[in-house]
């Protein structure tokens, strides 16, 4: 192996030495104590060689860590054990000068003593002055000093090298974790992606039918304004107001204008909570000519369906019970819809359900008072506020005889923004006359009698054309 500073040489020289007084028969424990002491720096000096030896020349992984940067240790070697890049040193380093210094001088420590322990008599008094030579001592010395430093420069490097490690771990695990913030945020969005397209298949396995189409047209043909005194009475307000989960019965005579009215109900609590993703809301438009539609089935489904629109996710039992019966295009029994419900209902704080027109469910088998049983069942079990519109039948009015009760009537000022809203159907001659609207407009409040829509239509048509053929005559 090479020995580019000559540090082996030395250490063999030191060692020779330190083996001389037994090569000779001599024992170290009777030299003098000033030659003992310098046996024992020659000691430390062959130690600390060693270990300059070991942790520097021999030391490649120092050099390869170091490459291309700067090196307290390295700066102050020749050569190819150089540090940073660009630096430039001569071969003749203060280094190798007091190793070749410290070298020469134990060569002639050590040529001095076998030539005194030729002939004549053997002891250390003849040896002593040999070991004291005061150029020899500084030798060792200078090398046990430079060596030191050499290994606390070595401290300072590892120091330097344990903190660049450091950072560059820390860089590193910044990096891990910004790549794993990435994978998280693409697992995240096919995992939201997986959710929606999920979502999406539950919800049109559990019905197909839509109730918001019909909501949109119904509020749609409500004249603007009218509609109001029923949100403006005590008894809705109460039905809404916040900690009241109780029910209100609104019956009404045919062509009152329950629908309409459910309708603005409807827009009403929409429009208030729709930023509230603790408030559920679903209805129910009942017509006579859909009775073999709406079913029990049919109709809890798409209550659940209203309430699980309203959440981001589906509950586990919902998933649970997709995932049982749509392999097999089975409909699962209605006590399992039901119980889906309940879970969907309860993950609201509260949940609002008006249905219209209960007088037009099916009676015969039993749907109608069953439909009304769950959803009394459903109202006890979980924070439901109910809002029903029916006509008067007794029957039904049974059902509601504990609960709040608001009549539908068209109030004077509906009727009277209603008429003037079909103000395109009056001739022109009746447009000009301010005195024969109003006798048109009282006339109609007084024959519609409570009713509403195309109640108004059909007498403001039978007024115009009373008018139309004699003015009075009617």
């Amino acid at each position: 192996m090479a020995d580019p500073f000559g540090i082996i040489r030395l250490i063999g020289v030191a060692a020779e030495i330190i083996r001389f007084g037994t090569q000779v028969g001599l024992d170290w424990r009777d030299a003098p104590e000033n030659v003992r002491n310098f046996m024992a720096e020659l000691a430390v000096l062959k130690t600390i060689l060693s270990e300059t030896n070991t942790n520097l020349i021999l030391n490649q992984d120092l050099v390869d860590a170091f490459r291309g940067r700067r090196s307290a240790l390295l700066s102050q070697l020749p050569g190819a054990y150089g540090g940073g890049e660009g630096e430039t040193r001569t071969a003749n380093s203060d280094v190798q000068l007091f190793l070749a210094t410290c070298h020469n001088e134990l060569e002639i420590l050590l040529h001095t003593l076998q030539k005194r322990t030729k002939g004549g008599h053997l002891g250390w008094e003849r040896l002593k002055s040999a070991f004291l030579a005061s150029r020899t001592r500084e030798a060792v010395e200078n090398v046990q000093r430079r060596c030191q430093a050499l290994n606390g420069l070595l401290a300072i490097d590892a120091l330097a090298l344990a903190a660049r490690t450091n950072n560059h771990v820390v860089a590193i695990r910044r990096e891990q974790q910004q790549a794993y913030g990435t994978l998280d945020r693409l697992q995240t969005q096919v995992e939201n992606r997986e959710d929606i397209e999920l979502r999406e298949a539950v919800l049109k396995w559990l019905t197909p039918i839509d109730y918001a189409p019909q909501q949109h047209d119904f509020f749609s043909r409500r004249h603007e304004g009218t509609g109001q005194w029923l949100l403006d009475t005590d008894e809705f307000k109460q039905w809404l107001g916040p900690g009241t989960h109780h029910t209100l019965y609104c019956p009404g005579i045919p062509g009152a204008g329950k629908t309409i009215l459910a309708s603005i109900v409807i827009d009403h609590i929409h429009s208030r909570f729709q930023s509230d993703d603790k408030v559920g809301l679903a209805y129910i438009f009942f017509d006579f000519r859909r009775q073999s539609d709406q079913n029990l089935d049919s109709l809890f489904s798409s209550l659940l369906k209203q309430l699980l629109q309203g959440r981001s996710h589906l509950p586990d039992y919902v998933r649970s019970l997709y995932a049982t019966h749509k392999p097999g295009r089975m409909r699962p029994p209605v006590n399992k819809i039901l119980a889906a419900l309940h879970v969907a209902a309860s993950a609201y704080l509260r949940v609002f359900c008006v249905i219209d027109a209960l007088d037009e469910c099916a009676s015969m088998n039993g749907t109608r008072m069953g439909f009304l049983s769950e959803l009394f069942n459903l109202r006890a079990g979980c924070r439901l506020s109910l809002l029903v519109t029916s006509r008067f039948i007794p029957e039904i009015h049974e059902q509601f005889h504990d609960d709040a009760l608001l009549e539908i009537r068209a109030g004077h000022a509906d009727v009277i923004q209603y008429v003037a809203g079909q103000s395109r159907h009056l001739p022109a001659f009746v447009g000009r006359n301010r005195d024969l609207q109003k006798e048109i407009e009282t006339a109609i409040v007084g024959s519609v009698k409570g009713m509403y829509g195309l109640w108004c239509l059909y007498a403001l048509r039978y007024r115009i054309g009373c008018l139309t053929h004699s003015i009075g005559s009617c």
